[in-house]
């Protein structure tokens, strides 16, 4: 066995191998990498990073990105993982190549399944893999888990919830809305002119309200720039909305389309999945709740509340024709968040989990 270092061109071949005769794999990760691991991204200069794999016999097996932020100083994330089946030995190697590297830079802990931030992916998928991953989810083969289980390791679990929008208690909703909705104002982000501005907010707002989130880390704005101008074609003034109080933004919601729905199996959301969307008008059927936050002076205003109902009034004028909303991960141990969710998206969906562990310097 040898550790070898990678570039990201001989990364993105080794994903193409492991995920080439996988017929459900639609291509979420080569955007994220371009984010995190180009040398001329805002987030790869605030970080430092360490791109490696483990060759045997003259093949590459596993492969791993080891990433400390600036931000995030005393943990070490073991990004971006992907390895062959039944390789064990060498993905060990490379575990005990990430401690020994955490060692080096001084870390605490080494967190698997964080690729880069948890704003961008995170988790191992553990269920539903027969199922195509939608926008922006995480997605591998079955058998990653195995890799991380029975090592000691603290496992965390993430669950996502599903529905479709006839079975979502509307009438609730708008009753709240009703009641509470005049206390607030509702504006929309920019992804033209003002995107400066709109992110800005954005980013004030994810900054203060998940502060506490077990894997959140303070994030700049040039980083969420770079997030959400790479999504800007896609996205309009209506899939991030504000809530405000005395014209301070005190809450919002983030949400788009499952735009994999135009992707083709194997292939990875480019341009023209952005032509289908915006100039053929091709609306994907999946409408996906990707993040939500209110300050915490403002928990159980009724914010939340309103910000969905305006999701689902939003579709329901413009889009009538979707049939399914999704999604992304919540935190299983986030019972706020988590039984918000589930009351009004009934189903579970998704299920990820990422692993920690404390380095070790003996």
């Amino acid at each position: 066995m040898e550790l070898i270092k990678l570039s990201l061109k001989e990364y993105k071949k080794f994903i193409c191998i492991v995920y080439k005769n996988n017929k459900n794999f639609i291509n979420n990760k080569f955007g994220i990498m371009d984010l995190i691991c180009k040398k001329n991204t805002f987030y790869y200069k605030n970080s430092i990073q360490d791109m490696v794999g483990i060759k045997k016999d003259g093949n590459l097996t596993c492969a791993v990105v080891l990433i400390t932020h600036n931000e995030y100083k005393e943990n070490l994330m073991f990004s971006f993982f992907e390895a062959l089946e039944n390789h064990h030995d060498e993905v060990n190697l490379l575990i005990d190549y990430a401690n020994n590297e955490g060692k080096r830079r001084g870390c605490k802990k080494i967190f698997f399944g964080i690729d880069g931030n948890c704003c961008y992916s995170i988790g191992y998928l553990t269920n539903n893999f027969n199922t195509p991953p939608s926008f922006g989810q995480s997605f591998n083969p079955p058998y990653y888990s195995e890799y991380f289980e029975n090592k000691g390791y603290e496992k965390i679990p993430f669950v996502s919830f599903h529905t479709k929008p006839q079975d979502i208690d509307i009438p609730l909703l708008k009753r709240v809305t009703q009641l509470r909705g005049k206390q607030f104002n509702i504006s929309y982000a920019s992804f033209t002119k003002e995107i400066k501005d709109s992110l800005r907010d954005y980013t004030n707002l994810t900054n203060e309200i998940f502060k506490e989130h077990r894997y959140y880390f303070n994030c700049t704005e040039k980083e969420d720039m770079e997030l959400f101008s790479s999504m800007a074609p896609i996205l309009n003034k209506y899939n991030l909305i504000f809530a405000e109080k005395d014209g301070k933004k005190i809450g919002f919601i983030f949400w788009y389309f499952d735009y994999n729905e135009l992707t083709p199996i194997g292939k990875y959301p480019n341009i023209t999945t952005w032509f289908k969307y915006r100039i053929l008008r091709k609306i994907p059927k999946k409408l996906k709740i990707v993040e939500f936050g209110v300050l915490p002076e403002y928990e159980g205003s009724g914010v939340i509340i309103i910000l969905l109902y305006k999701i689902f009034e939003i579709a329901n004028r413009y889009f009538p024709n979707v049939e399914e909303v999704i999604t992304s991960w919540i935190l299983k141990e986030n019972n706020k968040s988590r039984k918000l969710t589930e009351r009004f998206l009934k189903n579970l969906y998704m299920e990820f989990a990422t692993y920690e562990t404390d380095v070790k310097y003996c």
